[in-house]
């Protein structure tokens, strides 16, 4: 049987879900897409996905609604819409929102599992955290992983407030990782390289670096002194790392990062 999934919001999670959807052949799955800039919006979509502008004739036939919204609009996008849940699972992927204030908007009754994925979701090598309310039945689990197991790897957390520390790590750990990337761009550029050849380089450098890792069962530690020989070019780098404490600053920016979290959670 065909599984009827609406999508609310056409932005750049809701078109990375809906060709995730259709993409994975193991999935029979009709998507439909809600928006207010649909006619806008309509080539940036699958052919198969059907892009309306009416948020309840896009959820009324469905059995999943992803709520693929910014925070600072989910409460007045959302709250019209509980006559039209009914028994229908709910997903929401925006950062922030706890459990509690989606069961106050559509229902205490809601099936619901909050998602926090991240931008390589795009490319289908995300990390998503998940957690479920206690109406989310395992079917209903189930249903979502598949829904979901093209994005990238998928995580279930114990309790709600994990997805502070997934938020810190992996929601927001891709911009620290361009963040250093584009450090290390300058300096290629500094030292004669064209913008275009030092991003290449950096780009490959990183990518590969990231499979070496994935797919080594060394610890992280040991390889790197594995590949920093000895009074060597990187010794010499990891040194003057060292002395600046950037192992420090990247920890306590992730610790901020988890903080800010938690008080945005908490502001709903």
């Amino acid at each position: 049987m065909t599984l009827q999934v609406a999508i609310i919001g056409g932005g750049n999670m809701g078109q990375a879900l809906s060709r995730g959807i259709l993409r994975d052949p193991s999935l029979d799955a009709n998507v439909t897409v809600a928006d207010p800039r649909a006619e806008v919006l309509l080539n940036e979509f699958p052919i198969d996905v059907r892009v309306l502008t009416d948020n309840r004739k896009a959820i009324e036939p469905s059995e999943v609604v992803i709520l693929a919204l910014k925070p600072q609009v989910m409460e007045s996008v959302v709250k019209p819409l509980r006559p039209y849940i009914g028994e229908k699972i709910v997903v929401t992927v925006a950062a922030g929102i706890p459990i509690a204030k989606y069961q106050e908007w559509l229902g205490s009754h809601i099936a619901l599992i909050r998602c926090m994925p991240n931008t390589p979701t795009l490319v289908g090598m995300g990390v998503t955290g998940l957690f479920t309310n206690a109406n989310a039945t395992a079917v209903d689990r189930e249903i979502v992983a598949r829904l979901l197991q093209s994005t990238g790897d998928l995580l279930w957390v114990k309790n709600e407030n994990e997805l502070h520390t997934i938020t810190a790590l992996s929601g927001s750990g891709p911009a620290y990782f361009i963040y250093m990337m584009e450090a290390m761009i300058k300096q290629g550029i500094e030292l004669g390289f064209t913008p275009s050849t030092s991003r290449a380089i950096v780009v490959q450098t990183a990518l590969g670096t990231a499979t070496l890792a994935a797919q080594s069962d060394e610890d992280l530690q040991q390889l790197r002194h594995r590949i920093t020989s000895p009074r060597g070019t990187t010794e010499r780098a990891i040194q003057v790392f060292d002395e600046l404490a950037v192992d420090r600053g990247i920890q306590e920016g992730t610790k901020s990062a988890h903080q800010r979290s938690i008080e945005l959670a908490e502001s709903f």
